[in-house]
């Protein structure tokens, strides 16, 4: 499968960004086709982490392990079933503009081929829905954001501007 990259422009801060990504035991709350999520083991800067992914009719115990370069990035992996490999990486920094770029990006590969011709179907559109969930959630936990001063988007909340891109 073709590694999925989604970008977008925030108000919030790369602390406060990068500590809702890291915040893997409340993605059941956000994200809903994570149906249970705990921390198994914390080590350092790095985490091993058991969920449940609910998609459709298909549910699945999947563990990952994070690594996280506080405040800058997070990289995710995993050789657990469903996946043959699977791959996720979270990048944070700040724009001349004074916003977080954020930088998400998925790639994985299904060891059942079945699984693997439908993923386009059902997983790609969780993967295209993350950052949104992610944006809403922060506005949640941290309130509506206003515009660094000298900054030049005009709007007052969560300045948003995602692309898109498949490689």
């Amino acid at each position: 499968m073709p590694a999925h990259i989604e970008r977008c422009y925030s108000l919030y801060t790369v602390e406060q960004l990068f500590d809702l990504v890291a915040d893997v035991e409340s993605y059941p709350q956000f994200l809903p086709w994570i149906l249970s999520s705990c921390i198994l083991k914390r080590e350092q800067d790095a985490v091993w982490v058991e969920m449940i992914l609910g998609i459709g009719p298909f549910q699945q115990r999947f563990h990952s392990q994070a690594l996280l370069n506080r405040p800058h990035a997070i990289e995710i992996t995993s050789y657990d079933e469903p996946f043959e490999w699977y791959r996720q990486q979270w990048r944070f920094a700040v724009d001349s503009d004074g916003r977080t770029v954020v930088e998400y990006s998925c790639n994985y590969s299904l060891r059942s081929q079945i699984l693997e011709l439908m993923s386009p179907l059902v997983l790609d559109e969780a993967a295209r829905s993350t950052l949104h969930a992610f944006e809403q959630r922060a506005q949640q936990v941290y309130g509506a954001q206003e515009r660094p001063s000298g900054a030049h988007d005009s709007s007052a909340s969560t300045a948003r501007s995602a692309e898109s891109e498949y490689s």
